[in-house]
Formats: structure tokens, C-alpha cells, sequence
């Protein structure tokens, strides 16, 4: 089964690394970071002599991303509950601080196979914001996208399309455009995505595509032309000839400078654990891969290279994920058929739920594993906070430190 537009599915993420600089001297680039040992340094120093909650919480997202960066996830699971335990109750002073806290927290449980735990942790970050900031403020409904996409993707898809299109309303209502253009775009996704499977869902996909397509406000556009490209893949996929060069004609001029996921294939992990592609099936310990790739002016992915692993990384799931972005179709990019691209960095983690063994209270990983992406992309690489944005793949949402109406940026800071 293809997936259509799977940034539609979009939970949390992990984005950039930790902030660098870059020094060229002769031929090589050094890279001056701050180290695991620093921020853990930081972190210790802070917490002993009690600093104020927002220095606790940016040094506990600092050391939490750096462990998450060496592949120690549930180490940064720990960094970052200690830090809700201490700071969680300061949401009214620093909303958008401690939403972010919440947030990373939710991602990295759920990399540690605590689904519910990060569900619960992403709709605590909307009351978070809803504690300190206005009722008017975009960011509270930018944040409620994201817990939409978290039942989504727990395949409670009723639920994600209501909450996406109350987004829409709201946006409509309030005059941020972009943001309706990426909530009527997540809900009609969720339908074209159905439609591949069962025509039955095809009714409601045109229909909510086709008010895409007639959507005319300031900042939407990405997301009707992501609706017109959606038309085409559909279109193909019914061999209906006469729609396709409809949708074709109107889509040849469409470019973007950002990357908006179209296609995606679903990462078959039944298929590769049969002759022991997941060795064992339900020990993912350091079971991840860094993938970089190009996504090329035509929207197609290109130069897909492994950068980095776990050290016990192996099997034939680390073959699906490479072939997941590889099959990935983007928008076009407006940029001429020999330019450069655009350079992405991602970690697919192999992750299992947790779950009680049987006869104990002891929790051990004991659902079907499945592949999680998360997107490492540092941020100079992307557009800058307030450009409107399309979705990112599997694990992304958009960032809450702005104070200005937010975009919906899929590479926040962790």
C-alpha cells in the first residue's frame, strides 16, 4: 500500500542538533559543539544550585538532545522527566517552555516504545500553552495538529480528522492562513491515503481536495498545490485519464522551497522480519540508523547514504527504512533542474511497545516493532521560523519558542 502524503501522519520530533559553528581552516571544516560531558556538566550545576525554570529546562533539553544524539534515548528519557517533574508546574510564567519540554518528552517516550505516555505528554503540551497564553494565540492550535496526528497514527483516524478540522475553522476564523491550509490539508490526506486502500473513502477526498485547491488566503498556498499533486499520484493510481492531465497541466508550474512530503511508502516490517530481518524481533536496543539524502529539484530523493548506527543495529528493517526515503516523492522544488537540492538528515529507530511480561509487573518491549523517522536536519539547512511549511515525514511538529504567530516549521530545536 502507498501512503499518500504521510507528513499527514506526523507526530513529534527531534530536529536539529546541538547548535555548532563551523571554521574553515585549509581544506577541512572544524565543528565546535558543546560535548555530552558539557551539558551534563551544565545540567548538574544548574540543578544544584536551584537556577531559575527556564534555565532548567533549556540545559535539561540540551544534555537530553546530545544523549538522544549519541543514541542513549532512554538516558534523555530520564534528563527530560526529571526536568517535567521540576518545571511542569511553572506552564502559567513560561508556556512555551515548558510545552517544549513536554513535547520532547512525549517524542522520546514514544522512542522507548511508551505510546501512551506520549500521547498523553503531546496533548499535555497544548494545556501547557493554553496555561499562560492567550486564547488567541496560533501556537495553541498549531499544537493541537500535532495531537491529531498522534491519533492518526494510532489509526484512530475519526478522531484526527475532527481535531484537524476544528484547527481549520478556528485558523479560518482567526485569519491564519497557513495554518488552515496545513489542517484541511492533513485531514484531506488522511482521506486520500484511504482511498488507495478503499474507494469508498474516494467521495470525500475529492471533496475535501477540491476546497483545498479553492482555498485563497496568504500563506496557504504550499498546501494547495500540495492538494493539486495529490490529485495527480490519486489520479494515476485510477488510471482515470482524463483527470490526470487535468491535474498534470495545473501542476507543471507548481514549486516550493521546502520540503513537503507527497509520497511515502508504508515500511513493511512483516516482510522483512520473516527469515530474521529483526534480530531479535523484540530487543531494539540501540536499533537505529542515520540517513542523509538530497531531495532533488524534481521532488525525488537522491545521494541516500547511512552516516551512522547503533551499535547493535542490524537486520533487514534498516534495508525498509532506506527504501521508505528512497521511494519518497516532494513537491517540486523551485529551483532548476541542476540545482542542488535540498540536504535532509534523518534517524529511523526501530521501536517496540512496552508492555507488562506475563505473571509480572515488569515492563519489557512486547509489540510488533515498527520504524520511526525522525528528522536531524539542522536548521540553517531549512527556512527560516514564520515561513510557511509543509510537513515533515513521520516525526515532526513546529516549534513553540517564536512570540510571533508560528509557522508550521517541522524542525524545531530538539
Amino acid at each position: 500500500m502507498t501512503v499518500l502524503m504521510a507528513a499527514a501522519l506526523a507526530v513529534q520530533a527531534v530536529a536539529a542538533p546541538p547548535a555548532a559553528t563551523g571554521a574553515p581552516i585549509g581544506p577541512d571544516v572544524v565543528v565546535v559543539g558543546r560535548s555530552l560531558e558539557e551539558t551534563r556538566a551544565a545540567l548538574r550545576a544548574c540543578v544544584a544550585r536551584r537556577c531559575p525554570p527556564k534555565e532548567d529546562i533549556d540545559a535539561s533539553l540540551a544534555h537530553a538532545e546530545n544523549q538522544f544524539l549519541v543514541g542513549d534515548f532512554k538516558g534523555a528519557r530520564g534528563t527530560l522527566t526529571s526536568s517535567r517533574g521540576r518545571n511542569k508546574r511553572f506552564a502559567k510564567e513560561l508556556p512555551v517552555p515548558v510545552a517544549e519540554l513536554l513535547r520532547v518528552d512525549a517524542l522520546v517516550g514514544s522512542m522507548v516504545g511508551e505510546r501512551d505516555y506520549a500521547r498523553i505528554g503531546t496533548i499535555d503540551s497544548v494545556s501547557a500553552l493554553k496555561a499562560g497564553l492567550p486564547r488567541d494565540d496560533p501556537r495553541i492550535s498549531a499544537q493541537r495538529l500535532l495531537v491529531a496526528a498522534v491519533f492518526a497514527r494510532e489509526g484512530r483516524i475519526e478522531t484526527a480528522v475532527n481535531m484537524c478540522d476544528a484547527v481549520a475553522a478556528r485558523a479560518a476564523e482567526m485569519g491564519w492562513g497557513a495554518l488552515q491550509g496545513e489542517a484541511m490539508f492533513r485531514a484531506a490526506a488522511l482521506y486520500g491515503m484511504a482511498s488507495t486502500v478503499d474507494q469508498m473513502f474516494n467521495g470525500e477526498a475529492q471533496k475535501r481536495l477540491r476546497a483545498l485547491e479553492a482555498l485563497d488566503v496568504p500563506g496557504a498556498r504550499p498546501y494547495v498545490d500540495a492538494a493539486v499533486l495529490i490529485q495527480v499520484k490519486l489520479a494515476e493510481m485510477r488510471g482515470d485519464r482524463k483527470a490526470l492531465a487535468t491535474a498534470q497541466a495545473r501542476a507543471r508550474t507548481m514549486r516550493v522551497d521546502r520540503p513537503i512530503l507527497l509520497i511515502a511508502p508504508r515500511a513493511d516490517l512483516q516482510a522483512a522480519s520473516s527469515g530474521g530481518g529483526v534480530q531479535p524481533v523484540f530487543d531494539t536496543r540501540d536499533q537505529w540508523v542515520d540517513l542523509s539524502y538530497v531531495i532533488a529539484p524534481d521532488g525525488h530523493v537522491r545521494d541516500l547514504q547511512e552516516i551512522g548506527r547503533g551499535a547493535r543495529a542490524s537486520g533487514r528493517w534498516i534495508e525498509v527504512a532506506r527504501e521508505v526515503i528512497a521511494k519518497r516523492e516532494y513537491v517540486p522544488l523551485d529551483q532548476p533542474a541542476s540545482g542542488p537540492g535540498l540536504d535532509q538528515l534523518e534517524r529511523a529507530v526501530l521501536v517496540s511497545d512496552l508492555a507488562p511480561a506475563l505473571e509480572t509487573r515488569i515492563r519489557a518491549n512486547r509489540g510488533a516493532p515498527r520504524i520511526q523517522f525522525v528528522n536531524l536536519t539542522a536548521r540553517d539547512a531549512t527556512p527560516p521560523v514564520g515561513a510557511p511549511r509543509g510537513s515533515a515525514p513521520d516525526q515532526s511538529l513546529p516549534p513553540t519558542q517564536s512570540p510571533k504567530p508560528p509557522s508550521t516549521d517541522p524542525s524545531p530545536r530538539f
